[in-house]
Order: C-alpha cells, then sequence, then structure tokens
C-alpha cells in the first residue's frame, strides 16, 4: 500500500494514499475519515482525486459543455453513507469498465480477421 499524506477538507484533517496507475499518466488519490456518526454536518469527508500527468482527462459537470484538458478533478462526498456508496459506485464502475474492455477487444478482433489489416492515416492539420 503506498505511504499515507494529510490532507485537510473543510478543516478536517485525514489520511489519503495516492498512486500512480500502473502503466498509466495519471495519479490516483482516495482518502476518508468516515465513520464520523452521520451525515456531512458530523464532519465525515471522502476525497477521490485523479491527477492529469499528461492524460487525457475532460470534465464535464450538469451536462455542461465539456472542459477540455484538466489537469486535476477532486470530488469531496460528505457523510457517512456517503463514503460506502462511493466505494460501492467505484466498485462497479471499475467491474464495468473491465467487462467493456474486453467485449471491444474482442469485437475488435472479430471485425480485424473478417477485414484484414486496418491501415491508419495520420492525422491532418
Amino acid at each position: 500500500m503506498p505511504i499515507p499524506k494529510t490532507i485537510i477538507i473543510d478543516g478536517s484533517e485525514f489520511a489519503v494514499f495516492t498512486e500512480q496507475v500502473p502503466g498509466s499518466i495519471f495519479e490516483a488519490t482516495v482518502g476518508t475519515n468516515c465513520p464520523q456518526g452521520g451525515d456531512a454536518r458530523a464532519g465525515g469527508r471522502t476525497v477521490l482525486i485523479l491527477e492529469d500527468m499528461s492524460a487525457d482527462i475532460w470534465c464535464r459537470i450538469d451536462n455542461r459543455k465539456p472542459i477540455d484538458r484538466v489537469g486535476r478533478v477532486e470530488i469531496v462526498f460528505g457523510g457517512d453513507d456517503e463514503a460506502e456508496r462511493l466505494a460501492k459506485g467505484l466498485r462497479f464502475a471499475a467491474d464495468t469498465l473491465e467487462v467493456l474492455l474486453r467485449a471491444n477487444r474482442a469485437r475488435d478482433q472479430q471485425n480485424q480477421s473478417k477485414q484484414g489489416p486496418r491501415v491508419v492515416s495520420p492525422p491532418t492539420d
């Protein structure tokens, strides 16, 4: 496990752990001080930070136009239940993404074998 560092969010100090995602060019940071005994008013905070290290990250908030090339996305959840739900939601997202990636790779391999090798042209300005 990575070495923790301490951050302060809304006056609450707690440990977070950061890891450069293997084979990637971004870092993920996560931490919580939950449980604190209730909702956000009890002081529980959970943070998820994705930090760009030359990755392509876009951010869309409330279905608005995407913000292009953000360097850091920080999401803070308040409350004990929210921390639990975030963990479950991230597990679902990771599991589903892995299934979709495998399915898309299999589809691409099947299409490539039917069509032969694919030739990719360089982008034009």
